[in-house]
């Protein structure tokens, strides 16, 4: 099995526990707080999570020959876990199912993992943005500015997107 790296750490990542829970903070890219679960569990749940998307947008940014640096494949890969993590986590708590704090490769290709994606290369490569979204939702540039096209009035009236 492969060591799985602590991505928590090497992003600089606050996990701290408190009455209401764990909650996980990353300056600049969000936090999130799980309900019921100690550090070291959710420590482990994100770095496995992480591992995935990490490598998943490692290989979608290669593909497309884009250039990410190790850090911002880590930070969109952040982004993309927390939300879908803590979604999940909220979700379960509502219909009162087991705890499932896991992602698979379907969830890295969601609508919103592809919202998050553009919204993170918007924000953070504003002149150059469409050609590494679109590699890392796995379009072509053509079929990301489709995309844009159909999605960007509701991410705009939603105040996602300038």
């Amino acid at each position: 099995m492969t060591d799985i790296p602590d991505y928590m750490e090497a992003l600089g990542a606050e996990i701290r526990a408190g009455e209401a829970g764990c909650g996980i903070t990353l300056k600049d890219h969000g936090g999130a707080l799980f309900q019921d679960i100690e550090i070291a569990e959710l420590r482990s749940r994100l770095n496995d999570a992480m591992h995935l998307a990490v490598a998943h947008y490692t290989e979608c940014i290669g593909g497309a020959g884009v250039e990410f640096t190790r850090s911002q494949t880590m930070e969109v890969s952040y982004r993309v876990v927390q939300y879908i993590l803590i979604h999940r986590d909220i979700d379960r708590r509502v219909a009162h199912q087991p705890r499932l704090l896991r992602i698979e490769s379907a969830d890295l290709r969601s609508v919103a993992a592809k919202n998050l994606c553009w919204i993170y290369c918007e924000s953070t490569f504003p002149g150059d943005y469409a050609i590494r979204a679109a590699a890392l939702a796995e379009l072509s540039l053509d079929q990301f500015r489709q995309y844009e096209h159909d999605h960007r009035p509701l991410m705009r009236d939603m105040g996602l997107l300038l």
